[in-house]
């Protein structure tokens, strides 16, 4: 048996190139007859439409069980299309069956990559004591490599130690049931990849928004036939070139023969995708020749173009290649390209190659060594055909499924990877592939520190409320308060995260409030900012509210919006007051004399604030809590910008925290009770 043989070398098969991404047509009623299955399974197989054909035997095979060599296919044809748990129910009671000789390798394949590791070792073995054949040595070897990946694979599944890796599974606006692959990130908050749209792969463009990401559209400036396939894109660094890879028949039926192209940037969008000259998309006499996966750097001068391709003179299977041209002259072309050489290349697959220049440090994917279970992620140092040994990346990055496709994003504390492992109720098949984020933990966590001054004096001021709000890009509650706390002696500090926009507040009775606003989205270090509040001048004459109209209860039936009534907006940058112009109001009593007002005391849910009209989308989360009681609104000025807060409104703490709880558990998560005396807002709490 051969080591290709041994590989499957599934590569071609597993969507390196978009265009195998074609769908079968099911027939309006799926046969029933053994001999109909057999027959529409095996023209299934023909198309390369195998996902489709494994089923129709699995049926065949429950219409006549003795025909075990029709499930003998079957789970090799759900262990292609990486259904590992269905491969495995077929192998399991056909494993000593000696005319499959091949069985206990195929099954212990499945076992390796849907992660049941301990049991596939001992299937390894069996299947190694019990091979014959003339390249017994050779295929030793590779046995050694799958025991020593599923080793590695225990060790790291039983580590205690807590990774400081955060992994995230995208959103469905970019994850589909199709293979969602290739992300390329354009700054920090921008990703295009590759997907099928309408039955042909393209690119699409997705930006996150907060932390969600929206939902991702075909890139339309790309000059690039509708009809046509096309994916696996990357920029050049200055942006002036967009490669891709592009596929087209071959003489033979049903082959697809794959090459880079790439579009130049000019003044009036892209051009069409120009095919890069046969140096790169050599093919020679093999008409399936694949030639793909670009990652372009630039050094000086020089384009430096890395790429997959199984072209001749390779170590064997799909290998990573590279070649340069002259930055000088816009239209020279790539040199000779240069085999990286036996310390990466295998003779297995390396693909989806990433060269981040800061670390000079070569990501990729290989099957061609020890994995934890298929196509597994690993980095070396160096550059030409001087590199170090390839280090597996371990959890969480590499599971038991394939895993691939890793850059990392412009701020270089996280990226993407592609994976078709399983996530929970996300993620139930491991047949396509999904694009799941990181970010590096030990690097997350920032500093905002600083003092605060009574500007009249320049002495630290006492006893002064901080509180630190996130920004938000959407409409949906563009201020989210995350914390606030008293400067018992004038300094504050705060935690925050990068790539996210923020807002500090310093206030206290008798001084104006101050803010600042800042982002950590362009650096990683921490910020100080110190706040200078001036005394308030009297000024009695001056207005104390704004009134705002809003829908009364009667409208509110008409439109179907929820009642929110017209209130006293109050305008917290002129309605503080100094001591010296606060004064307390008084009433008459039978004796003559007069007694203070008692103070009154209310505690109000501050829902969200928006800086716009009322959306849609705020409007739908008021309907949810319109029984909790009416809404009120005040008006807060924040570094410049004029923010409406609604809120609901009780006379005690725990009828406001009552209610907190009820609104909470109807999706308005970041609520919190604010205490008001006298009208006056004084506390926040979360």
């Amino acid at each position: 048996m051969s080591y290709k043989a041994i590989a499957f070398n599934l590569i071609l098969s597993i969507f390196i190139t978009p265009s195998v991404w074609t769908q079968s047509t099911l027939a309006p009623e799926p046969p029933k007859n053994y001999k109909q299955l057999i027959r529409l399974a095996e023209k299934y197989v023909e198309q390369g439409h195998i996902s489709d054909a494994a089923p129709l035997l699995e049926t065949a095979y429950q219409l006549k069980p003795q025909k075990t060599e029709v499930a003998y296919q079957a789970a090799l044809l759900y262990l292609k299309s990486r259904e590992y748990r269905k491969a495995i129910n077929l192998f399991r009671p056909l494993v000593n069956e000696k005319k499959y000789p091949d069985i206990h390798f195929e099954f212990a394949q499945a076992l390796q990559q849907a992660g049941e590791w301990d049991e596939a070792i001992p299937e390894y073995l069996i299947y190694l004591n019990q091979y014959t054949g003339n390249d017994r040595e050779q295929v030793t070897e590779k046995i050694e490599d799958f025991i020593a990946g599923c080793s590695l694979a225990i060790r790291q599944s039983d580590s205690t130690k807590t990774s400081n890796i955060i992994v995230g599974h995208l959103n469905e606006n970019i994850n589909t049931q199709e293979n969602d692959i290739a992300p390329v990130p354009f700054g920090d908050d921008v990703l295009y990849f590759t997907t099928r749209w309408n039955d042909v792969a393209k690119i699409l463009r997705s930006q996150q928004v907060g932390s969600d990401w929206m939902q991702a559209e075909p890139l339309k400036s790309l000059n690039v036939p509708t009809a046509n396939s096309i994916g696996n894109g990357t920029f050049a660094p200055d942006g002036s070139r967009f490669y891709c890879t592009m596929c087209q028949e071959t003489a033979k039926k049903k082959k697809k023969s794959c090459g880079i192209y790439y579009l130049k940037r000019t003044k009036d969008g892209w051009t069409a995708p120009i095919r890069l000259s046969e140096r790169i998309n050599y093919t020679g006499t093999n008409e399936d020749g694949m030639t793909t996966h670009p990652y372009v750097i630039h050094k000086g001068n020089s384009e430096i173009l890395f790429f997959v391709s199984n072209r001749k003179g390779g170590k064997g299977g799909m290998d990573i290649w590279l070649s340069a041209r002259s930055r000088s002259n816009e239209n020279s072309e790539f040199d000779s390209p240069m085999n990286l050489g036996s310390i990466i290349n295998t003779e297995g697959d390396e693909v989806t190659p990433y060269y981040n220049e800061d670390e000079q440090t070569l990501y990729f994917a290989s099957n061609g060594r020890a994995t934890m279970g298929g196509l597994d992620i690993f980095k070396s140092q160096g550059s030409g055909q001087h590199w170090t040994s390839p280090q597996n990346m371990g959890v969480p990055f590499n599971s038991s499924a394939d895993d691939w496709y890793f850059v990392k994003n412009k701020s270089q504390i996280g990226g993407f990877f592609v994976s078709n492992r399983l996530v929970g109720i996300e993620k139930i098949t491991s047949k396509d592939d999904d694009i799941f984020s990181f970010t590096v933990n030990n690097r997350i966590e920032l500093l905002v520190l600083g003092r605060v001054f009574d500007k009249q004096t320049s002495s630290l001021l006492e006893n002064a409320r901080l509180s630190l709000y996130e920004i938000r890009a959407t409409n949906d509650d563009n201020l989210r308060l995350l914390s606030s706390s008293v400067s018992r002696e004038g300094t504050y500090q705060f935690t925050v995260l990068p790539q996210k926009s923020y807002a500090l507040e310093a206030e206290k009775d008798g001084f104006q409030a101050s803010h600042k606003t800042f982002s950590t989205k362009d650096s990683l270090k921490n910020d100080m900012f110190d706040f200078f509040l001036e005394r308030y001048i009297p000024a009695p004459a001056l207005s104390m509210e704004v009134y705002g109209q809003y829908p009364t209860p009667t409208d509110a039936k008409k439109d179907g919006k929820p009642k929110v009534r017209s209130v006293a907006l109050k305008t917290e940058t002129i309605h503080k007051e100094t001591e010296s112009v606060k004064t307390k109001k008084t009433e008459t009593v039978p004796t003559g004399k007069t007694k203070p007002v008692k103070e009154t005391v209310q505690y109000k849910i501050q829902l969200f604030a928006y800086e716009s009209d009322l959306d849609k989308v705020n409007t739908k989360k008021l309907k949810k809590v319109e029984d909790l009681g009416d809404f009120d609104t005040e008006i807060a000025q924040i570094n410049g910008k004029r923010y409406t807060r609604i809120l609901l409104t009780y006379n005690t703490y725990e009828a406001a925290l009552s209610a907190l709880q009820k609104v909470k558990s109807r999706s308005l998560t970041d609520a919190f009770i604010v205490r008001y005396e006298n009208g006056k807002r004084i506390n926040k709490s979360k």
